[in-house]
């Protein structure tokens, strides 16, 4: 059980970060064709309240933060060499 699930406040709050993040997708992908990764307690939390069609896209993380950096770094520098 999550503190939305009591307070009204908490749920209100939750409903519009959701929203945001939707709206976001949206924006870096308006054919939505690209999964998409949501992580965290909090990313938890708005996943129950994403729209279907997003929450149809969602996939888990394939690494951690620190695999993600070593590989834009890898493809950034392999873009760079002649």
């Amino acid at each position: 059980m999550s503190l939305a699930d009591t307070d009204v406040a908490a749920a209100l709050l939750l409903a519009r970060a959701a929203d945001e993040l939707a709206a976001l997708a949206l924006a870096l992908d308006p054919a939505a064709a690209l999964p998409v990764v949501i992580s965290g307690s909090v990313g938890r939390q708005l996943q129950l309240r994403l729209p279907a069609g997003l929450l149809a896209r969602c996939v888990a993380a394939a690494g951690d933060a620190t695999q993600g950096a070593k590989l834009l770094l890898r493809e950034s520098t392999a873009a760079v060499r002649p």
